[in-house]
């Protein structure tokens, strides 16, 4: 192989690396992600059939009854009055849950006590958002319970979603799962599998919205979740509760008030791409190949060019001496 096309080649391989590096650790979990069938792990209604009149559940539970929420209060904002009666109305259906309101100082001490490792990744975050979305997963991991935003509220009580080893949400595309709230068993693998792969998805992905959602939101959660479901061999379970008993109807167990303060101009772009995943994963697919593709071309037809020059000294070369030799 000919220097020029050596050349060429590392110079098609540094571009995908430095440029694509980022999009190239989340396209493939993403499409893998799209193709899963969810339906197979759904909680039933029948499975969280508890008449509210009767709200705690008498039976074995496997999530200890705690319930996790956080506000880092992030520029000494107050809390939004809506997420105050949220909070309390799942303090007022849980008398016999501990409760925890996590903040700066309790956060930054869990990190210093049992994940030093993490505490300067989180510190230096770019997004606010990260920062309380990552943490979560290092409370429930270490703790177990139940985790709420301070934007969902409680509409009944979450006793039977105890028995179970672990759930999370589905989005309500369902596609993949979200993190608003979960409940885990202390020690749980998937939730150990997130904190083991968090730092790799620690991008930035250029546009706000996918930095926020790949490095530590329901991106992340969803990415992860297909890897544990290809590698996983304990046998340990992860639920998902769908959005009919998530929210929205009066048997739910949740609310939602307005939230969505980290939003930034892209969230309405990536919205829209949500509703239409195979076209924009084919789009995307395309994005990337042609590029590459077109620049593996052009340098094809500059190496060819130089090539042909090069044969063409030589033949003059040889022209003129066989010249002089006459």
């Amino acid at each position: 192989m000919r220097r020029q096309s050596v050349l060429h080649l590392i110079g098609v391989i540094i571009f995908v690396i430095y440029f694509l590096h980022p999009l190239s650790t989340v396209l493939v979990p993403v499409l893998r992600t799209i193709l899963l069938d969810i339906g197979p792990y759904a909680l039933s209604k029948e499975e969280l059939a508890v008449p509210s009149s009767q709200p705690h559940n008498d039976g074995a539970t496997t999530i200890p009854k705690i319930i996790h929420q956080i506000y880092l209060g992030f520029d000494n904002k107050e809390m939004p009055p809506g997420w105050e009666q949220a909070r309390q109305s799942c303090i007022d259906l849980h008398h016999t849950y501990e409760y925890r309101l996590w903040t700066n100082e309790s956060v930054v001490d869990l990190l210093r006590t049992e994940y030093p490792w993490f505490l300067e990744t989180w510190t230096h975050y770019r997004y606010d958002i990260q920062r309380a979305d990552s943490i979560r997963y290092f409370i429930l991991a270490q703790h177990g319970g139940i985790y709420v935003d301070l934007d969902n509220g409680c509409r009944r009580n979450l006793d039977p979603l105890l028995p179970f080893q672990a759930w999370m949400p589905a989005t309500k595309i369902q596609v993949g799962l979200t993190n608003h709230v979960m409940g885990t068993e202390k020690g749980h693998p998937y939730f150990q599998l997130l904190i083991d792969r968090i730092q790799a998805y620690d991008y930035n992905y250029v546009f706000p919205y996918l930095t926020v959602m790949n490095s530590a939101g329901p991106h992340f959660v969803s990415m992860v979740w297909e890897e544990y479901l290809r590698t996983n061999t304990t046998g340990d379970e992860i639920r998902i509760l769908m959005q009919e008993e998530y929210k929205d109807n009066e048997w739910s167990f949740f609310t939602k008030e307005r939230g969505g303060g980290w939003y930034n101009w892209d969230h309405e772009v990536f919205g829209w791409a949500g509703q239409h995943i195979l076209l924009v994963s084919v789009v995307l697919l395309f994005c990337i190949c042609a590029p590459t593709f077109c620049l593996w071309w052009i340098g094809g037809k500059v190496a060819a060019r130089t090539r042909t020059k090069d044969v063409e000294k030589v033949q003059s070369s040889s022209l003129l001496v066989w010249q002089k030799s006459d």
